[in-house]
């Protein structure tokens, strides 16, 4: 058969693109195209409208009953309350919010579905896909080594806008090869001079930027010039339970506002960030999710409302554990 394959533009969501074309190639099936979508730029109402040309594959992004294959972790995945009701899990079809990355989540349910034996170089990509996704990294300095392959590379994803010839060989090359050889890809090459030049710049920019308001750290990440490193939010400020990003789409789109719980922090009581995102048409998980906005000005506003949120959640839930 053959299938387009849509996927989160972000790096799990790369991943688990080249997981897939991986296993759909040894059984001789084909990828038409690759389409990455995003939940900044794809509303959920456009995405329920949606109607696919081809037989069509979707991987860490929203549920689409049409699809053919559908594999995703989110736990604000469903569109229509019909839709979840409806879902059963089979064969190429998953939901599983318990997984650190949609990358694990597939190589799971490939194993158990088919006995498909993953080679060595995506076992490792899924165990780097787990630490970038899920953030499980094993201390702050690792979220921040960028000497480490995967590190590099998400930096990159999240911070330039990369046209899909490029991003298909980059899914093209992690499904053939180690994570490293991407590095390696000669189009990559501008990006990742300008990350070592910017990564000092950046450095500064946060050290300066970062407002502390109770329980959340939060930075407008607009007046950045160099590149965004969000990591650095919890290498600055390690003991503040929740932060908030107000930044720009890649490419300078619309204003988006990031929002989630410190990791480092695991005695900290989760917040429904995700669900509560839902408020402004964002989503997420427990412990991060994303809305996007018109305007600065809708942005800075819905950011406020996210930090009482917080806040409050914070006190409510340290007054329970406390009880």
């Amino acid at each position: 058969m053959k299938y387009d394959i849509y996927f989160h533009n972000d790096l799990d969501g790369m991943a688990s693109a080249a997981i897939l074309f991986h296993f759909l190639k040894s059984r001789e099936d084909k990828v038409l195209s690759f389409y990455p979508v995003d939940f900044f730029s794809v509303t959920r109402k456009k995405w329920a409208k949606l109607k696919f040309e081809n037989p069509s594959a979707i991987v860490d992004f929203l549920h689409h009953p049409q699809a053919e294959i559908w594999f995703d972790h989110h736990p604000t995945t469903f569109i229509k309350p019909s839709w979840k009701k409806d879902f059963r899990h089979k064969k190429l079809n998953h939901w599983g919010v318990i997984y650190k990355s949609c990358a694990r989540l597939i190589v799971e349910s490939l194993k158990k579905d088919f006995n498909f034996r993953t080679p060595k170089y995506l076992k490792e990509l899924t165990e780097w896909m787990d630490k970038v996704d899920g953030y499980y990294f094993k201390s702050i300095k690792e979220s921040i080594d960028f000497k480490k392959p995967a590190v590099k590379l998400d930096l990159l994803i999240s911070n330039f806008k990369l046209n899909n010839k490029i991003i298909a060989k980059i899914i093209s090359t992690l499904s053939s090869s180690p994570l490293k050889n991407v590095l390696k890809i000669k189009e990559l090459q501008p990006y990742l001079r300008r990350i070592e030049k910017e990564i000092k710049k950046s450095k500064k920019f946060y050290k300066t930027n970062i407002k502390v308001i109770k329980n959340v750290s939060f930075i407008d990440e607009t007046q950045n010039e160099a590149i965004s490193i969000r990591s650095l939010l919890y290498h600055l400020y390690p003991h503040t339970p929740y932060f908030i990003i107000l930044h720009r789409e890649r490419g300078g789109g619309k204003y988006a506002v990031t929002a989630g719980k410190n990791p480092w922090l695991k005695s900290i009581n989760q917040a429904p960030i995700g669900e509560y995102l839902k408020k402004f048409n964002g989503g997420g998980h427990d412990k991060v999710g994303g809305a996007e906005f018109k305007t600065k000005n809708l942005a800075l506003k819905a950011s406020k409302e996210i930090t009482q949120f917080l806040n409050n959640q914070y006190n409510k839930n340290n007054i329970k554990s406390k009880i």
